[in-house]
């Protein structure tokens, strides 16, 4: 059961993300209301001074000079706060970002691919980027709440004044006292219908604009930037019937953005509309106590200057706690996504992997899916002695890449074990042990980092390793011709003056990867896919004479891994139908052998339209 978040946790999660962020609000709030306030008491009491006479004239300047000493003083403490909120403010969601970010980095496999956690961190990513998230709770509601608690309070003290010393004079009624009552509840109640009124287009507003932001980023971000799309489109589309068709999509959905936002202002101006027709009542009823004597003009001004900021205040709270939805449905999905757990974590103490690997066995393996009826893997039973050769080939589909995935530890089996010198994986710290492998899986990737960044990653430099590895791999040439050489960066993301390599290059990148690091078991897991036969195969041989007597385990659905194998693995449909060497299995003409003859033949046509 989804545990349910609330305001408190809301404010840890802000004091946690940027500490003292939201007291930093809180007392910044205060101090911005404290200084309107000083202001308004400072012009009542300088007309009343004033209406006095001349006797009381000498009465004005310590007046003044405390006003500004405590003007000064508010406004040097405020602006130091002020400081500290911009940064937090700048600070408080891309910390939040770096976090989740840092959670999909160490959360084990099963959860990072997990439908819910990914849909967890990709309504967060929007909601950040369109609902404000905890900016928007910080410097909004917390701080819409604070101004309203201290106008509150000053306010009510100051009208109780008031009215007490009218009562006391005799020169209130109890009509007056109804009316000003009255007066005061009517601008709450229209803040709460209009700012009830204007959360609900705001709702809309937001839900909308996510929609609204994914057309955007579809076409500019996908449709008509990326290359593949751009040859489509000159060929099948030299009309301009998609673009003209996109236009029209976006034209449509901006009236429609700009409809809810008119809405939501209109709403917003009623209640200010509604408060100043109250104000202006609330200084002709005064007017009528300063004329008959019983207060005072300054008086008066400080008085209704301060309900007016009273009810200000109240009609920016009602709002910002009516707009609050948004930003407190991301910062709830923050916290379920940071606090999401899969049902594989464990605290138990793991063994430390100091051992060499001298057999790895599957033992009745099974493995389905959370939530899939039907295992993709099915009794899987077979053993990798130290230094051999292992190759598993069969349908693409057939589930060699789960078998590496669960030999890797990024899934766990749903029955059986794989064992490590007779101790079950699962026993050993994880990372200690994923060490062990060096693995080109085949949706590699490459980071926007150096050519020799993305190879040596955390190990440490050795140009002449690195070297060694180049020219096995096929790009030593290729990067010697670069102005940078290896330092050159291996995309374009983040520097101009990078390369773009092509598909079967940046495969070599990943596969030089795999191999400069320090492991004992190395995997080739169909990372030559964008190759040619012969590149394929010139690529398994090089890498059978580089890894000398580590273990390796090669997958293929094509057949040149075979040849250089001391043993074959042969997979279909989740099932190990056979093993053997390459003779053994050509002679029992199962699958394997289709497979063999049927790319054998395939590429013996190739050559042939190729000479003739």
């Amino acid at each position: 059961m989804t545990k349910k978040y609330g305001f408190r946790d809301f404010v840890m999660a802000a004091n946690q993300l940027y500490p003292h962020m939201v007291l930093f609000q809180i007392i910044y709030s205060i101090l911005s209301v404290l200084e309107q306030l000083l202001l308004l008491a400072f012009l009542g009491i300088i007309i009343n001074t004033l209406s006095e006479g001349s006797r009381n004239m000498v009465r004005i300047v310590p007046i003044i000079f405390i006003f500004l000493l405590l003007s000064f003083v508010t406004k040097i403490v405020a602006n130091f706060i002020s400081i500290q909120i911009e940064k937090g403010q700048q600070l408080l969601n891309v910390k939040a970002e770096t976090k989740m970010a840092k959670k999909l980095n160490t959360v084990e496999y099963s959860t990072h691919i997990n439908d819910n956690f990914r849909k967890l961190y990709s309504a967060v990513k929007t909601g950040f980027e369109y609902t404000g998230g905890f900016d928007i709770f910080v410097s909004n509601v917390i701080a819409n709440i604070a101004k309203f608690g201290i106008t509150l309070i000053v306010s009510c003290g100051v009208i109780v004044s008031v009215l007490s010393t009218s009562i006391s004079n005799g020169k209130q009624t109890i009509l007056q006292e109804l009316l000003i009552t009255i007066l005061l509840i009517l601008p709450i109640l229209f803040s709460i219908f209009f700012s009830r009124k204007e959360g609900k287009i705001m709702d809309m507003f937001f839900a909308y604009n996510m929609k609204f932001n994914r057309t955007l980023d579809y076409y500019s971000e996908i449709l008509f930037k990326e290359p593949k799309y751009a040859k489509f489109l000159k060929i099948y589309d030299p009309q301009n019937k998609i673009i003209n068709q996109a236009e029209t999509t976006i034209n449509e959905q901006i009236t429609q953005d700009e409809e809810y936002q008119l809405k939501a202002v209109g709403y917003g101006e009623a209640s200010g509309v509604v408060t100043s027709l109250v104000i202006g009542v609330l200084y002709c009823f005064f007017s009528v106590n300063v004329l008959n004597g019983s207060l005072l003009i300054g008086t008066m001004i400080t008085s209704v200057g301060y309900l007016q900021m009273l009810i200000g205040s109240l009609g920016n709270f009602f709002s910002a706690w009516s707009n609050r939805k948004a930003s407190f449905t991301t910062m709830e999905q923050y916290l379920e996504f940071m606090n999401f757990t899969s049902a594989n974590n464990s605290t138990e103490k793991k063994l430390d992997f100091k051992t060499p690997i001298e057999q790895i066995e599957f033992k009745h393996v099974f493995f389905k899916f959370p939530a899939e009826e039907e295992y993709v893997l099915s009794d899987i039973n077979f053993s990798i002695k130290k230094g051999e050769k292992v190759a598993m080939v069969g349908p693409n589909g057939s589930g060699k890449s789960t078998i590496v995935k669960l030999l890797l530890r990024l899934y766990e089996p749903s029955q059986g074990k794989i064992l490590v010198n007779g101790q079950d994986i699962t026993q050993f710290e994880i990372q200690q042990y994923q060490e062990q492998f060096g693995t080109v899986f085949q949706d590699f990737n490459l980071f926007a980092w150096s050519i020799k960044d993305n190879i040596v990653m955390e190990n440490v430099f050795d140009k002449e390793r690195l070297e060694r590895i180049l020219k096995m791999v096929g790009l030593k040439r290729k990067i010697a011709s670069l102005p940078k050489g290896i330092e050159t960066q291996a995309t374009r993301d983040l520097d101009e003056t990078g390369i773009e390599l092509s598909g079967g290059e940046k495969q070599k990148v990943a596969i030089a990867r795999a191999l400069y690091r320090e492991a004992q078991f190395v995997i080739l897991d169909e990372p030559t896919a964008a190759l040619d036969p012969i590149s394929e195969a010139n690529i398994f041989s090089d890498f059978n004479n580089l890894v000398q007597d580590k273990t390796a385990l090669y997958i293929s659905h094509r057949m040149s891994s075979t040849k250089f194998s001391q043993r074959i693995l042969v997979i279909n449909d989740g099932i190990l139908v056979a093993v053997g060497t390459h003779q053994q299995l050509m002679g029992q003409e199962g699958l394997y052998y289709q497979m063999y003859t049927e790319q054998a033949k395939y590429y013996e046509e190739t050559k042939a339209k190729i000479k003739s």
